[in-house]
C-alpha cells in the first residue's frame, strides 16, 4: 500500500515580521494563526507519494540552485475572508524573483499534471482545509 504525504514550498518571513503578521492574524481571530509559520507560498499543499520524497528534495535543490539570493519586500495586508481565513501581504519588491522560483519548483515531479496548481499565494498565513 502507497503512504501519501501532503507538502508545501514556500519562503519563511524572517522575525520580527513573521511573528507581527501571525499577531495580526489572531487579532482577525484566525484559529491557525500560531499554528503557521508566516511564509510566502510557492507551491500550496500538494500530494505525493512518500516513496517520491528523496526526488522532490532533489528537485527542490536543483530548482533553488538555479536561482541567485534576492530581497523581498512586504507592504500592506488583505484578506480573502469570509471565502477563505487567509491573509496576505502584497510582495512591493521581488515579485518576479518568486514567481521565477515558484515555476522552476512546479515543474517534474511537482508539475501541475502530479496535482493541483493554483496561482502563487503570496504571503500565505492561512491555508483553509
Amino acid at each position: 500500500m502507497r503512504t501519501m504525504t501532503t507538502i508545501g514550498v514556500a519562503i519563511a518571513v524572517p522575525e520580527p515580521w513573521g511573528a507581527r503578521l501571525q499577531d495580526y492574524r489572531a487579532d482577525l481571530g484566525d484559529e491557525t494563526a500560531s499554528g503557521i509559520p508566516t511564509h510566502v507560498t510557492l507551491l500550496p499543499p500538494f500530494v505525493i507519494d512518500h516513496d517520491d520524497l528523496p526526488k522532490v528534495e532533489q528537485h527542490l535543490a536543483e530548482a533553488s540552485a538555479l536561482h541567485h539570493a534576492f530581497g523581498i519586500h512586504l507592504r500592506g495586508t488583505g484578506t480573502f475572508r469570509p471565502v477563505s481565513p487567509v491573509v496576505f501581504v502584497t510582495l512591493a519588491e521581488g515579485i518576479s524573483e518568486c514567481e521565477q522560483l515558484a515555476f522552476s519548483v512546479r515543474r517534474g515531479p511537482l508539475s501541475a499534471g502530479s496535482a493541483s496548481s493554483s496561482s502563487l499565494n503570496w504571503v500565505s498565513a492561512s491555508q483553509s482545509s
